[in-house]
């Protein structure tokens, strides 16, 4: 399957590191239901970026 990268900017003050593992958690429960396999996610905390590297159909 391709790769996808999902690229996010939040905007809320009190995003941490530990909100990302609870969002992406949540994401690996439901990837099935879309056909999505979550490989990664990088973090930029100082600019509130979250990267997610997908595998996903066209």
């Amino acid at each position: 399957m391709p790769l996808f990268i999902d690229i996010h900017v939040v905007e809320d003050k009190a995003f941490s590191e530990i909100a990302l593992q609870e969002g992406h958690h949540k994401d690996i429960a439901v990837q099935h239901r879309f056909g999505v396999k979550h490989v990664k996610y990088f973090l930029n905390l100082p600019e509130k970026k979250v990267f997610c590297l997908m595998e996903a159909p066209q």
